[in-house]
């Protein structure tokens, strides 16, 4: 009998992480009548730098990557016992978005259901931004040797100056490298397509969930950052304006949300809740909502999920965030259970009780919705 198949795209905004067992450990799948096959693709610079002279560079080559992985895959995985006619693809986060882009591109024959869990193609940190994305390639160039081919530049040095590429505009990261409408691999604008119903096999199966509160991890970050905490608190600061995703001209919009959702000029630790939830309604809900009802618009057997567990450790403090706030299920929180994992302070947990009950609830809905 073939098993089933789960093809995993892991997150990091299109610029860290790996499919490796560090944080994607395949021991709860093994003990399910499935597959799992993890994937790597190129990241930052390597894999979403991006110019306006086509001949120069091809963009989108970390989903051209996963493309690939995705081909190897189906030609190869009847040799472990998987199903080529029963390919779940699967992420979360960027991971989540790559799966819906592969819905729009003519990628379909290679997987027949889909899980996007927290995160899709039209989420704003999704795709490359306005301002910096276009020539990406061109700022990479300036930052580490103006007027000279990065050709014979070290590996490492290209991807910290990506680093700094994104960073540079004086305030919070923004994503210089990230997919871009290519006219190929992704043919036109995500929320135009989406919006058109041109972004889905309407026969194909769709999982698609969130969590509670998405935003956990981005207010966190943000909070423990001492510049960007000071901003935070500056009743002139605009900085709230790129942590929403506003576009430019919108100091009255900031002055207002200020007023309207967090009462105050000033945002402290003690807005930390209300900083999450603005971040993920945002940058993660909204998207997410859009999603689900064009899918079901367009006929697609859909199921969708709320994930509320408040574990023993969230995602905000695997990052380190130590503050008083409770920021609750944060985006990420359900992949911890999801897969084993080497990070420290979970390794040395004990899964008991109430935890290996739901990890196992995770596991077994995702393996009876790929035996469908």
């Amino acid at each position: 009998m073939r098993l089933p198949v789960v093809i995993w795209i892991h997150g990091g905004a299109f610029s860290i992480g790996s499919g490796s067992d560090f944080l994607y450990g395949p021991q709860r799948a093994m003990n399910e009548p499935l597959v799992l096959v993890t994937i790597n693709y190129r990241l930052g610079p390597l894999g979403f730098a991006n110019s306006p002279d086509s001949n120069q560079l091809t963009p989108n080559l970390g989903l051209y990557d996963q493309r690939l992985a995705m081909e190897w895959t189906k030609e190869n995985l009847a040799s472990f016992g998987g199903d080529p006619d029963n390919i779940t693809l699967a992420g979360e986060s960027a991971g989540a978005a790559s799966v819906h882009y592969h819905m729009m591109s003519g990628a379909r024959g290679l997987f027949h259901k889909v899980i996007l869990q927290s995160g899709t193609a039209t989420c704003p940190w999704a795709n490359g931004d306005k301002d910096l994305s276009p020539d990406s390639l061109g700022l990479l160039q300036k930052t580490i040797k103006p007027n000279s081919s990065l050709d014979n530049v070290d590996v490492e040095r290209i991807v910290k100056a990506g680093l700094k590429v994104s960073s540079s505009q004086g305030s919070i990261p923004k994503q210089a490298f990230a997919p871009v409408v290519d006219g190929k691999i992704v043919p036109d604008d995500p929320v135009r397509m989406e919006a058109s119903s041109r972004s889905q096999p309407s026969n194909m199966p769709a999982m698609i969930g969130i969590n509670k509160d998405e935003g956990a991890f981005m207010a966190a970050a943000f909070l423990q950052s001492k510049w960007v905490s000071k901003s935070l608190k500056d009743p002139k600061s605009e900085i709230l304006g790129d942590m929403l995703y506003l576009p430019p001209k919108r100091s009255s919009k900031v002055t207002a949300i200020k007023q309207e959702i967090f009462g105050s000029d000033v945002i402290d630790e003690s807005k930390a809740k209300v900083l999450s939830d603005a971040i993920g309604d945002v940058a993660f809900k909204l998207p997410f909502s859009k999603t689900l009802k064009s899918l079901k618009r367009n006929g697609n057997p859909t199921y969708a999920y709320h994930y509320s567990h408040k574990g023993e450790f969230g995602f905000p403090q695997m990052m380190g965030y130590s503050g008083d706030q409770d920021l609750g299920v944060s985006h990420f929180d359900e992949v911890l259970l999801q897969f084993t994992n080497k990070v420290n302070f979970f390794r040395m947990s004990k899964l008991i009780g109430n935890m290996n009950k739901i990890y196992s609830h995770i596991i077994s809905f995702v393996c009876s919705y790929c035996l469908r």
